[in-house]
């Protein structure tokens, strides 16, 4: 089928695939932060748990416990947030770079979209 596109055409195709290609990527890597984040929620409480019902309740180690636990997962959570945020920068300066290197194929990129999404809305 692309042996019959024009070469606009097909720049507007590999902006496409482009597009979704970083839409996936940062899906993705959003994704497995928030899975990270949220299965090391699980066990910091599960650990909890755990401790509270252990008939040893010392409350100084139970206190430094949960402190060196919490500032586990900060951490974590706060590594992962800064990797997120600079892979999104980097995917919207990418997506700047090309904006600006060619304006009028995203333009006709945006026009189609914007055409297609106007269809489907005018048709329901």
């Amino acid at each position: 089928m692309g042996l019959f596109k024009s070469k606009n055409e097909r720049l507007v195709d590999d902006t496409v695939r482009q597009t979704r290609k970083f839409g996936s990527t940062l899906a993705d890597r959003t994704s497995a932060v928030i899975d990270d984040g949220s299965s090391r929620l699980k066990s910091l409480i599960d650990e909890l748990e755990a401790t509270l019902k252990s008939n040893d309740l010392d409350a100084a180690s139970l206190s430094s416990n949960l402190r060196g636990k919490l500032d586990k997962v900060r951490s974590s959570v706060s590594d992962r947030s800064v990797t997120l945020s600079k892979d999104f920068n980097e995917a919207l300066g990418t997506a700047d770079e090309f904006a600006h290197q060619k304006p009028w194929q995203v333009i006709g990129a945006v026009a189609g979209v914007a055409l297609i999404i106007g269809f489907l809305a005018g048709r329901s």
